[in-house]
């Protein structure tokens, strides 16, 4: 069987016809290069070089300082009005003037003006015009200069305690930012510093900060100059003190056999006896797991009351001075309750309740015979707290004060 085709008609006077013709010419990037004079590609590149510029963040900001709003044509005629009189009477009095409107700007040195409140180019170094009748100035030293941030205790990420401080070394690298970015430089770079050195401290364990001090330096410095770019204030060196250990990590057991529990085996796991007997003879020989913080054992119990009337006689002016601050302690068990010891205001005060003398400023949470441990020296505030046998609220800074307030109030 042979099939038939016939040609279709071509000519269908119904057909729409679109036109996808553009009226633009495209030309290729090479034409284009050298037409118009854009790009340049240069030899041994793949790529065009562009004909534009970029600046950095940095310059961005330099610039962005004096741009102006704009003013009217009578505003800049009563400035100019203005400016030529001072100039006028700067020439009448000279040379009595000068001895008041030139000012020597060592090499070291840049003076911003602002002249009837705008700010004028940077001049420096050498001598300069000031018209003291609508300039301010201020002269900023371009040295290095240097801080000490404090010595600051803070956890570290394996629950280690240390204290730690730093020496910071800066330098102005833009006069003009540093002067209309910042109100309190040296504030603000402390404050900075303080923040960005525990925020490292606390990222790394124990044995990461005694062993890479330098690194933890130099990346607290990047993270500085991050910020205080932008307030053209260069951040040149930070040296970090030599960590000083407070208290150890909690030690990580890691033997499989020094559980005080039977050792877990998955199910219907068949282990042969002469394995199980090994097992069990290891398991009973390393004995229970040790406890991060030793159980104090209650001897010589002394109620809270007992301590509150033992601890009142000690309370004094010199006290309050030295801490000012009102604890709160909150203890279960037997003869719990809430009680507060005040050393913010007259000679300080304890006792039952909640505290006259205002909101606490830190709250203590944990057994009556942890308190009485705590009291005697026996149990320390951070181990306790660590172990989670001390619970704090509020103001952490008041409450590692305590260690210092009980070698004061210590029991015998």
């Amino acid at each position: 069987m042979s099939a038939k085709y016939s040609k279709l008609p071509t000519d269908d006077p119904d057909t729409v016809t679109f036109d996808f013709s553009s009226p633009f010419t495209y030309g290729s990037m090479l034409a284009q290069n050298s037409d118009h004079g854009l790009f340049t590609q240069r030899q041994g590149e793949n790529k065009p070089s562009s004909a534009f510029t970029y600046n950095t963040g940095q310059r961005a900001n330099s610039e962005r300082v004096h741009e102006e709003t704009p003013r009217s044509q009578l505003h800049r005629t009563c400035t100019a009005l203005i400016i030529g009189m001072c100039y006028i009477l700067l020439f009448v009095t000279f040379p009595v003037s000068a001895w008041f409107s030139f000012k020597v700007v060592h090499q070291y040195q840049r003076l911003v003006i602002f002249r009837l409140g705008r700010q004028i180019p940077t001049k420096g170094p050498g001598t300069v015009l000031i018209l003291r009748c609508i300039d301010s100035w201020t002269l900023i030293d371009m040295r290095t200069r240097a801080f000490t941030v404090p010595p600051q205790q803070t956890f570290t990420s394996d629950n280690g305690v240390v204290e730690v401080g730093a020496d910071v070394y800066y330098r102005i690298s833009d006069a003009s930012l540093s002067v209309t970015s910042l109100q309190d430089r040296n504030h603000a770079l402390r404050v900075l510093a303080h923040t960005a050195l525990l925020k490292h401290i606390a990222k790394h364990a124990l044995d990461d900060v005694e062993i890479n001090l330098v690194n933890i330096s130099n990346t607290v410095q990047v993270d500085i100059n991050q910020s205080t770019m932008t307030w053209g204030v260069e951040i040149s060196k930070v040296e970090i003190s030599q960590p000083k250990i407070i208290h150890q990590p909690p030690p990580v057991n890691i033997n499989p056999f020094s559980s005080s529990g039977p050792v877990l085996l998955p199910p219907n796991m068949n282990v042969p006896t002469p394995i199980q007997q090994m097992m069990s003879g290891m398991t009973s020989a390393a004995g229970p797991a040790p406890s991060i913080l030793p159980v104090t054992q209650p001897t010589d119990q002394v109620t809270p009351h007992g301590l509150l009337a033992a601890v009142r006689p000690l309370l004094n002016e010199s006290m309050v001075r030295n801490f000012g601050a009102i604890y709160k302690f909150i203890l279960q068990g037997e003869n719990g309750g809430v009680f507060y010891l005040d050393l913010k205001t007259g000679q300080g005060s304890v006792g039952i309740g909640e505290p006259p003398g205002g909101a606490a400023d830190t709250e203590l949470s944990m057994t009556t015979q942890d308190m009485q441990s705590l009291f005697r020296g026996e149990l320390k505030p951070f181990p306790a707290y660590i172990s989670g046998r001390l619970r704090i609220s509020g103001d952490l800074d008041v409450a590692m004060k305590l260690e210092h307030l009980i070698d004061k109030l210590k029991l015998k």
